[in-house]
């Protein structure tokens, strides 16, 4: 009988979906993502899990598993954009954090955080430029005018300390991508090992 009422949900779902590009993910029972995908038309991409039998053994317990379907309509631009959001908010409820309140604080302090770190560092490029003016030509290369301008205002170890703050700003960013694309991975991999 419970299998029975989700599939007339899902129905309900499919029918109404937008021919639109889109992204959409597939929850389980617990709610969780077990599947996040991009669909130039939203209503024939995910209707094809449900419209005909699956040869593939994999695709076939999927969609046994889906309990409910959520979408974004999107431009197609934005679509790679939506799915690290996925993944990202994905690998946030895989930290325990479920309640849509916990979620919601972790993201606007992850937010704020980046918008100060941007400020930070676009406002001081700007003073730096706007300090560096009368010594170097407006037609000069942009690294050699940011190496030039802060050895000349920092000297030879602020080279060092923009260099380290450099390395430091790549790592991070790309720890972080590495991060939250693994724990995405691991668990699409897991999810896969099941079968």
């Amino acid at each position: 009988m419970e299998e029975l009422k989700t599939n007339n949900y899902l129905k309900g779902i499919v029918l109404n979906l937008p021919e639109s590009p889109g992204i959409y993910q597939y929850l389980n029972a617990e709610g969780t993502i077990i599947y996040v995908g991009k669909a130039k038309n939203l209503k024939r991409r995910v209707s094809s899990y449900f419209n005909r039998e699956h040869p593939n053994g994999k695709t076939r317990v999927l969609v046994s598993k889906i309990a409910d379907i959520r979408y974004i309509v999107v431009k197609t631009e934005e679509a790679t954009g939506l799915i690290c959001a996925g993944i990202f908010l994905g690998s946030i409820k895989a930290k325990g954090y479920t309640e849509y309140k916990d979620q919601k604080n972790i993201l606007v302090r992850a937010i704020g955080v980046a918008f100060i770190i941007l400020v930070v560092v676009y406002g001081g490029l700007c003073w730096l430029g706007a300090c560096g003016t009368p010594y170097f030509a407006a037609d000069m290369d942009s690294t050699a005018l940011l190496n030039g301008l802060v050895q000349k205002l920092a000297g030879y170890g602020g080279i060092v300390v923009l260099a380290v703050a450099v390395i430091f700003a790549c790592f991070t960013t790309a720890a972080g991508m590495i991060a939250t694309a693994s724990d995405w991975v691991l668990e699409w991999t897991r999810y896969r090992r099941n079968i």
